[in-house]
């Protein structure tokens, strides 16, 4: 198969041969990006894409920090928050309120300091929290303490199993969390006899979402929609918008050119680097005319 990849995007881009979610043999295109968060311009220092989820500690009960990027498609734009709560005027505070837009994406989360569980006639409840000038916006790793991030309009109470895999967040969600495995279909001895290795019928692409439910963009963002943020950097407030940039894929199957979109899916910011990450990705499926395939040309 002689198919090469001309990338004149200035990014960083990804072409594999893959099956798709039918089983059919598919061009996938991945296009990544990294920009200025204030200016939009595209950095000089572009960020590999990446292969493999990464955690802080243990895979699976540690938090996720990266998503991998191999995803094959994502009905929605997924948006992350990967940062730190700043306490307003760098005063320590005990919890501070942080909040984000991103086109229709709105979320709002409580930072709290560290806490315990402290024994009360009603059951163990958490401590005073610590006061704090800057904390990661990260989920705990356990029930070994109170969860850091909260629902503003519903505070920690009493101590319970479900704080064991806490649920409020702005990163990457876990593939094993209900939220993502519900969409992963079933492997039985029927898929195992039938399908195996392709993914079963039953899969949902939804699997491939890898930000929480209130965070995906219905469709996909498209670039220049307003971001805001609120107590996720020092100054406190900043507004921008989504780099416009927008990548654009030719391929070349039998000879003849064929135009494959590619849609922006998932935005990572990153406001402690003045950082946002941009994913951009086309799905091709082609069956055996993929070897056909001699070119894939990017430009912008």
């Amino acid at each position: 198969l002689m198919l090469q990849l001309a990338n004149g995007t200035g990014l960083t881009a990804r072409l594999m041969v893959v099956p798709d979610r039918h089983g059919v043999d598919a061009a996938l295109v991945i296009v990544k990006g990294a920009f200025g968060l204030r200016d939009g311009q595209r950095l000089a220092q572009q960020p590999a894409v990446v292969e493999a989820d990464a955690w802080s500690g243990d895979p699976g009960t540690s938090p996720l920090i990266e998503a991998s990027d191999l995803a094959l498609e994502k009905p929605a734009t997924d948006v992350l928050l990967i940062g730190s709560a700043h306490a307003p005027g760098g005063q320590p505070h005990a919890s501070v309120d942080v909040s984000f837009t991103v086109g229709p994406v709105r979320k709002s989360l409580r930072a709290c300091g560290a806490r315990t569980w402290a024994k009360t006639w009603f059951g163990e409840r958490p401590s005073a929290a610590a006061p704090f000038t800057v904390q990661p916006l990260t989920w705990a790793a356990d029930d070994a303490t109170p969860p850091t991030l909260e629902d503003p309009a519903q505070a920690t109470g009493r101590r319970s199993r479900q704080h064991a895999r806490p649920r409020w967040g702005c990163g990457p969600v876990p593939p094993a969390w209900p939220s993502r495995c519900i969409h992963a279909g079933t492997y039985d001895a029927a898929w195992q006899r039938d399908r195996a290795p392709f993914l079963p019928t039953d899969f949902d692409p939804r699997f491939f979402q890898v930000a929480p439910a209130d965070q995906q963009a219905p469709g996909h963002l498209r670039g220049g929609e307003p971001i805001e943020l609120v107590n996720c950097t020092r100054e406190g407030h900043l507004r921008a918008v989504v780099p416009t940039l927008a990548p654009r894929c030719q391929v070349t199957v039998g000879g003849s050119q064929r135009a494959l979109p590619l849609a922006l899916d998932t935005l990572t910011l990153r406001p402690d680097d003045d950082r946002v990450d941009l994913v951009w990705r086309g799905l091709l499926p082609l069956g055996r005319r993929i070897l056909t395939v001699t070119l894939v040309q990017l430009d912008v």
